[in-house]
């Protein structure tokens, strides 16, 4: 969480595409390029989840906190499928690069593809 006696953290954030996932869905989505400054723990998922953006698929810091403790107890069910519509956070890395010296990348997942075609 954001805490004032935490740890400073800063993240930009790019929009990269905005979507619905269908027609009549009232549900818009974003695929968003996040570039953290600072290297705190869940730190984009904190900050977006603290401007009402959460991850799709993101059991803790998601629509309801409550969503972790029902999967711990019960497993991947269908309620928690109407709800995170993932199984997974659909967050993914698809660059990492140290001091520009070295730098790895990574395709974009499959099933992330699906989620936002």
């Amino acid at each position: 969480m954001i805490h004032v006696a935490g740890a400073p953290a800063q993240t930009e954030f790019f929009v990269e595409r905005r979507f619905r996932r269908s027609a009549s869905s009232a549900d818009r989505f974003s695929v968003i390029r996040a570039v953290p400054r600072t290297g705190r723990t869940h730190q984009i998922r904190v900050h977006l989840a603290s401007i009402g953006h959460p991850i799709v698929g993101d059991k803790i810091y998601g629509p309801d906190e409550q969503l972790y403790l029902r999967f711990i107890e019960t497993g991947w069910t269908h309620e928690l499928g109407q709800k995170l519509l993932l199984p997974r956070h659909a967050l993914h890395s698809a660059k990492l690069a140290i001091d520009d010296h070295r730098e790895w990348t990574s395709a974009f997942p499959s099933d992330l593809a699906e989620f936002v075609r």
